[in-house]
């Protein structure tokens, strides 16, 4: 099997424990493939050093394991970033200040350094986990950042926190770190995670030094399927690749039996109509009806789906088949949530402007959005939002719209004046007029601070009515 190293960025270092891809089947016949292989492009990390095979092509490194590495650009985002890196559940995050924590998407060209512990970016600034940083971003809901970058979207959902609405604004920072502040030596050293702190677990598959979790059996009345993950963390590293294709079926049926064998783990399954990329998702929890075992019931309309079910416990799972369900299951209604001020540190401030609005009954064809803030004192400040589309072959997720910006609107209506802050929101859908109103900081959404939820009249359009 040829091994070569995968460039993640413009920088070409050789470093141990890093990313490596694939490019064989891991040894898997074709029978093996109908159970859902690792994809034959599988970046994987481990803490053991490994030597390079040799290769037509030059050999370059970039680590991603537990960190998320974005794509090449030539702007950068110009909020304020600053705070310390912590590695928590397999994913390398930013602890804030003003507390809880983000999921970090680092500049391209980042990798990390599992045995020691840091991430490493393509300048040569070295940030340990335990260090805080200051620097350059900007602050963006899970769906949004999906959008953005679809190509990291799995990965950021991976890192979300067990039942986080993806639409919350703030849940993920990209970072264009500037300068290192190294932790205190006499600090206590870090709680021992995921990567450090679990023993061996015997298996005989892996993948590049990876062991592989255990595969998940996903059963209707006429066929079970044993899946094997596709992107993971699981024990001493990190992989991540993609989906079969084509995707293994598990036929017909009005609900599934899924077995895990290790206990401790929860699934939610996220379905999207087989053979488009463009349409809408849905989430639900599996329910658990044993320690290793779990009911899947269906999303929406009767139909042939793909379904991912996302799997975390100690370390997390990606497997992905396709099912045609044979009744309907829940529709999900219209949400909207808008953040544009923010509290830093007890001073009023803006991470930019954001506006979703998910679950609709279908994607208008013209979406427009005007937002005015007033303050306390009487001041006000209006502005069109801007439409954000992640390209010409899916402009948007099916029923979902998102704006983003303009940041600099933010930061004036930040300086508008005293708070409490009254957003007026106008939403024109098709031609048709959508008002709300919401008051900040008083309606904040709990959990999802700074976002306010928005209740429009008329009402959003909803599926089924």
């Amino acid at each position: 099997m040829d091994v070569q190293l995968r460039m993640q960025g413009p920088a070409a270092v050789w470093m141990t424990g890093l990313a490596i891809v694939l490019t064989g089947a891991c040894g898997s016949s074709a029978e093996d493939s109908v159970n859902g292989p690792m994809s034959e492009s599988v970046a994987a990390s481990a803490g053991d050093a490994s030597e390079p095979a040799a290769s037509s092509t030059p050999p370059v490194v970039a680590a991603e394991g537990p960190v998320i590495v974005g794509e090449p650009s030539a702007t950068m985002p110009q909020a304020m970033v600053s705070g310390e890196v912590v590695l928590d559940s397999g994913c390398v995050r930013l602890r804030s200040e003003f507390g809880g924590t983000l999921i970090v998407v680092w500049p391209a060209g980042t990798v990390w350094e599992a045995d020691r512990r840091e991430v490493v970016l393509a300048d040569g600034l070295r940030i340990p986990v335990g260090a805080s940083f200051e620097g350059g971003g900007g602050y963006y809901s899970a769906a949004t950042a999906g959008e953005i970058m679809p190509t990291l979207r799995d990965r950021v959902i991976a890192c979300l926190p067990d039942g986080a609405d993806e639409a919350t604004a703030d849940q993920v920072v990209l970072a264009w770190p500037s300068r290192l502040v190294e932790p205190d030596a006499t600090e206590p050293p870090p709680v021992p995670t995921l990567e450090t702190s679990l023993p061996p677990i015997p298996s005989t598959d892996s993948v590049g030094g990876i062991t592989r979790p255990p595969s998940v059996s996903v059963a209707s009345n006429a066929t079970t399927l044993d899946l094997e993950a596709w992107t993971f963390c699981f024990a001493n590293g990190c992989a991540d690749g993609f989906p079969p294709d084509p995707l293994p079926s598990v036929g017909a049926d009005d609900e599934l039996e899924v077995r895990f064998p290790l206990e401790g783990w929860g699934f939610q399954a996220d379905f999207q109509r087989a053979g488009d990329p463009c349409a809408r998702h849905q989430y639900v929890d599996l329910e658990q009806t044993g320690p290793t075992s779990f009911v899947l019931r269906p999303a929406g309309p009767a139909g042939t789906y793909a379904v991912t079910l996302f799997g975390r416990g100690d370390g997390d799972l990606f497997v992905t088949f396709e099912w045609k369900t044979t009744s309907d299951g829940p529709l999900p209604k219209p949400e909207a949530q808008l953040a544009v001020l923010a509290d830093n540190d007890g001073r009023i401030d803006s991470y930019g402007v954001e506006l979703s609005i998910t679950n609709l009954a279908r994607s208008p064809t013209s979406a427009t959005a005007s937002i005015t803030v007033t303050a306390a004192n009487g001041n006000s400040l209006s502005f069109d939002a801007i439409r954000r589309s992640s390209g010409p072959e899916c402009p948007a997720v099916e029923g979902s719209l998102y704006w983003d910006g303009p940041d600099d609107q933010g930061l004036a209506a930040a300086a508008l004046g005293p708070a409490p802050f009254t957003y007026d929101v106008l939403v024109t859908l098709d031609g048709i007029e959508h008002s709300a109103a919401a008051e900040w900081p008083s309606d904040q959404i709990p959990g999802n601070e700074p976002s306010v939820a928005l209740d429009f009249t008329p009402a959003l359009p909803a599926l089924g009515e």
